[in-house]
């Protein structure tokens, strides 16, 4: 059975994308075949080739699972419900559960990452928390580092709890290079001692692609 996680966020804008392929990348490292998976990508650009990009591996390898990596894609920046309605579709959880149990088949580890917050609507009866409890998948939560993290962080992690979803742990993500140094070390400091948020790692501001492609995971624990 492979190993998976859902990389979910606090909000949209987190460092989903990076930390999904930091992740990949250091399952990568250590000899195991490793997939990301996006279900819904909305707008403009693609999310898996950044995960690529930082996984330092050429999309060739993924050619024959592309539909499944990515089955539904919108050009309307907007929730993955209302950029379908704008194409004239509608998201099928099925499909989105089919695709993610084909790789699972053929890969040691697959990390799907979400859109948005947990409670991103997919449609207009059904978020993608229904998806993530029916697949049982632990989620790793994305935490930026600004002004009102902490609140978002303890709402994200208490909706997992009630909804009985699994949190493998959390990630902080430092977005803001002007934001204090005050305040994002409270942060870090704020979210390590509540053992419920179980922070795993702290994520530097990357300036460029290269940056983020440099860094290296210490101890991971999820």
């Amino acid at each position: 059975m492979a190993l998976a996680f859902f990389v979910s966020g606090t909000d949209t804008g987190v460092g989903k994308t990076w930390v999904t392929g930091l992740l990949a990348r250091h399952y990568l490292s250590q000899n195991l075949r490793v997939v990301t998976q996006k279900w819904v990508q909305t707008g403009a650009g693609t999310d898996v080739v950044t995960h690529w990009e930082i996984m330092g591996v050429d999309p060739i390898l993924f050619r024959d699972d592309s539909r499944d990596i990515s089955p539904y894609s919108f050009s309307f920046p907007a929730s993955p419900h209302l950029a379908a309605e704008s194409e004239g579709q509608v998201i099928y959880l099925d499909i989105l559960a089919q695709a993610y149990q084909r790789l699972t088949e053929k890969y040691d580890v697959v990390i799907c990452e979400g859109s948005g917050g947990i409670c991103s609507p997919l449609s207009r009866t059904f978020s993608q928390d229904v998806l993530v409890k029916k697949l049982n998948l632990p989620v790793v939560l994305v935490i930026p580092s600004r002004l009102g993290c902490l609140n978002q962080a303890a709402l994200s992690v208490s909706f997992l709890k009630a909804a009985n979803i699994p949190l493998a742990g959390s990630v902080l993500v430092n977005l803001e290079p002007d934001l204090d140094p005050k305040i994002h070390a409270d942060h870090g400091v704020y979210l390590s001692s509540g053992s419920e948020f179980k922070l795993r790692c702290q994520i530097p501001y990357f300036v460029s692609l290269t940056e983020a492609k440099a860094f290296r995971f210490q101890n991971l624990r999820l």
